[in-house]
């Protein structure tokens, strides 16, 4: 992710495997996160946790009042959770 005025958001790293190796790790970009998938898909549980863990962490100082989430795949009930989510950080 990568605003207009510059910001990069450090990359969230999905993986096709069961266990997280070290060695996934090295060289990587500072701040760096990874989720592990079955299929190296992006899916609910990890969409949550970039979200969540993720890019809150640092964009929710930049635009704490208005996050527009938009992605195909989401249900209603998962941005309801998402907005829900937001008001308790507030």
């Amino acid at each position: 992710c990568v605003s207009a005025p510059g910001f990069c958001l450090p990359p969230f790293v999905i993986i096709d495997q069961k266990r997280f190796n070290a060695a996934f790790a090295e060289g990587e970009v500072p701040g760096t996160a990874y989720g592990l998938s079955h299929n190296g898909w992006m899916d609910q549980e990890l969409f949550h946790l970039w979200f969540k863990d993720h890019f809150l962490k640092y964009i929710i100082y930049i635009l704490p009042d208005l996050l527009f989430c938009l992605w195909m795949a989401t249900d209603p009930i998962t941005i309801r959770k998402l907005f829900d989510l937001l008001q308790r950080m507030k």
